[in-house]
C-alpha cells in the first residue's frame, strides 16, 4: 500500500510513487530503486522534487537522509531512481521514501519496505502496530544508519586486485624475510617465525663442522712435522 497525503487544492499532485511495495527488500551495498508514474497533467509541480529515506512511525517519521534533489516527475520517460542502499540498523522493514517538492507541504510516500543485512538477513519490525493501533496493523521502528552508502563501481574491484597484490607482495617479502636468515643462520639469530630448536640445531652443526675440520688439518700438520724430524735424525 502506497501512501499519499490528499490534498483539497486543484494543483493536486498526478505523480503516483509506485514502489517498492509491501514485502520488498533491497541488500545494504546492493541497488535501491523508487519508482513512479510521472505527472504528465501539464502541471509543474513535480518539475523538481526531492527524494529522502525516511524511518519512524506514521505520527512520528525521521528522515535518515536525502537520496537526490531535483528529479523531475513530469518527465514520462524518468520513472525510477536507483542508488546504492547503505548499512542501517536494524535490518528490517521499516524504512520508506518520502518525496516533496519545493513550496509545498504536500508530500508522498511509499510503504515500508526493508533494507537486508549484506548476506540478506532481516528482523521483525520491533513495533507490531502503530502507537495508535488501528487495523489492520502497520509494523514500524525507528532505524539508523550505520555508514555511507557502500559504492560498488570499478574502481572497488581495482582496489580489491590492489589489496590481493599487496597481500601477495607482503606474503612473498615474509617469504624471503623468513629464507635469509636460514642461509646466514651461522652469524644470525633464529628467525622469530621459526623454533629455537630448529634454528640453532643447524648453527651447531655447521659450527661444529667447522671445528672438527680445523682439529684434523693441525693433527695432520703435527704428523708432517714429526715424520719431517725423524727423517733429519
Amino acid at each position: 500500500m502506497l501512501h499519499k497525503r490528499q490534498s483539497t487544492s486543484s494543483t493536486s499532485s498526478g505523480l503516483v510513487l509506485t514502489g517498492p511495495g509491501p514485502g520488498e527488500t533491497f541488500r545494504a551495498g546492493g541497488t535501491c530503486t523508487v519508482t513512479w508514474t510521472p505527472d504528465t497533467s501539464g502541471s509543474t509541480k513535480w518539475k523538481s522534487f526531492t527524494l529522502d529515506l525516511n524511518t519512524g512511525s506514521n505520527q512520528a517519521m525521521t528522515k535518515l537522509e536525502t537520496i537526490a534533489t531535483g528529479l523531475d516527475g513530469t518527465d514520462p520517460t524518468k520513472t525510477s531512481y536507483s542508488w546504492t542502499c547503505p548499512e542501517v540498523s536494524p535490518y528490517s522493514a521499516i524504512y520508506f521514501y518520502q518525496v516533496t517538492t519545493d513550496g509545498t507541504s504536500d508530500p508522498a510516500w511509499t510503504t515500508r519496505w526493508a533494507i537486508s543485512s549484506p548476506n540478506g538477513t532481516v528482523v521483525s519490525p520491533p513495533h507490531a502496530n502503530q502507537p495508535g493501533g488501528g487495523s489492520p496493523a502497520i509494523p514500524w521502528g525507528n532505524g539508523k544508519l550505520l555508514s555511507a552508502p557502500v559504492t560498488n563501481s570499478a574502481s572497488t574491484g581495482a582496489s580489491s586486485s590492489a589489496a590481493s597484490s599487496s597481500s601477495s607482495s607482503s606474503s612473498s617479502s615474509s617469504t624471503a624475510a623468513v629464507a635469509v636468515p636460514s642461509i646466514v643462520g651461522v652469524a644470525s639469530s633464529p628467525s622469530t617465525t621459526s623454533s629455537p630448536a630448529a634454528s640453532s640445531a643447524p648453527s651447531t652443526v655447521l659450527r661444529g663442522g667447522a671445528s672438527s675440520r680445523a682439529s684434523a688439518g693441525t693433527g695432520a700438520a703435527a704428523l708432517l712435522a714429526v715424520a719431517a724430524g725423524a727423517l733429519l735424525i
